[in-house]
């Protein structure tokens, strides 16, 4: 009877073992995530956002690619599908911020107070969070960059979830700061950023003119604006710091399409480098002076902490653009709706010193 006694007290004193080396797991696993990312990993969030209670960090905090100091990884234990990667760097020595200026993207911000957006992708199931902060001590601009995917093909990209990644580069850009000298950042907590629309809908799915409350606001505010360009349907992002913006609206039988945008620190430079809107170069501020021009009208702004200059332009994006000709009346309302959006933003970032064109050719 000696034998069954010996075979119990063993598989009792694994049974300890397992349990106490599942324990001693969790507990580690709690470790590297008060040291990843100089402490600022979020392990809530990421719990959050993988929908699983055992996340971990699978490896230490590595170089960053595209020119980021260095990045910090999440995964989950329990094999639930997804990923987490933060990044954080310098944005003059980022190399990836052309990516968001190139194309024709809507970027919603994150709220809370802090110069950041959400920008997401249906097909891959994937969200990206970019913030700015200024670290004044220095003479910097701080970003984080938060790349969550959820890999499953019955979850999506929600709002919720999409703060929980916008949470997690907010405290790992506290972190930083504080590792920098930068002092104490005085934005608030994010919560549920709205998602930005993913593609243009068509004319009935949009919104009317008149019911503008976001980025498109100006066109509600003065109709006349819209009446001199036969807006016919739009879409928009909430107004709010953004690093980006943009308006988007087309005319009577969607036969035109156009784009507002704003663009804010380093992201104004790399628009003024983008193959679309390269005119923002030639000068502060400026009309088109060929009809065949995507480009039709563009301004500048000065902006404080860090930012330093804001860019705005209005570019006709429908492809058969080069044949159009615009009437004198076009192209009063074009410049009438870039002044009016350009100037709502600049007031709500805090910028001065708006350059922007007195007139249409």
């Amino acid at each position: 009877m000696l034998i069954p006694v010996v075979g119990i007290a063993f598989l009792g004193l694994a049974g300890i073992f397992l349990l106490s080396s599942d324990v001693y797991r969790d507990w580690q696993d709690q470790q590297h995530f008060l040291e990843s990312c100089k402490g600022g990993m979020a392990r809530q969030e990421a719990a959050e956002f993988l929908e699983s209670n055992r996340v971990y960090i699978p490896s230490e905090d590595a170089p960053g690619r595209f020119g980021f100091d260095y990045s910090c990884q999440v995964a989950a234990r329990d094999n639930q599908p997804g990923t987490i990667e933060v990044r954080i760097g310098r944005a003059e020595r980022v190399s990836i911020l052309h990516e968001y200026t190139s194309g024709r993207r809507m970027f919603a911000p994150v709220g809370g107070g802090w110069s950041g957006f959400v920008a997401t992708d249906a097909k891959l199931r994937e969200s990206e969070i970019m913030i700015l902060l200024p670290c004044t001590a220095q003479d910097e601009l701080l970003v984080a960059q938060v790349v969550g995917a959820v890999q499953d093909s019955e979850r999506m990209i929600t709002a919720e979830n999409a703060g929980s990644l916008a949470r997690m580069g907010v405290e790992a850009l506290r972190a930083e700061s504080a590792a920098s000298g930068c002092g104490e950042t005085e934005s608030g907590q994010v919560t549920s950023p709205t998602l930005p629309p993913t593609q243009f809908v068509p004319e009935a799915e949009g919104i009317a003119p008149e019911g503008a409350e976001g980025t498109c606001a100006p066109l509600a505010l003065d109709p006349s604006i819209a009446d001199g360009l036969r807006v016919s349907s739009l879409q928009e992002t909430p107004a709010d710091i953004s690093p980006l913006e943009s308006c988007v609206f087309i005319t009577d039988g969607a036969e035109e399409q156009y784009w507002l945008s704003a663009w804010y620190g380093p992201y104004a430079e790399e628009a003024a480098r983008s193959v679309v809107t390269w005119q923002l170069a030639d000068a502060p501020s400026g009309t088109a002076t060929e009809d065949n021009w995507a480009t039709r009208v563009w301004g500048t702004a000065q902006c404080p902490d860090g930012i330093a200059t804001a860019r705005y332009a209005l570019v006709a994006g429908t492809e058969d653009a080069a044949d159009r000709t615009y009437t004198e009346e076009e192209r009063a309302a074009q410049r009438a709706l870039l002044v009016a959006f350009a100037t709502e933003s600049a007031e709500r970032h805090g910028c001065d010193t708006l350059d922007l064109p007195s007139d249409i050719p």
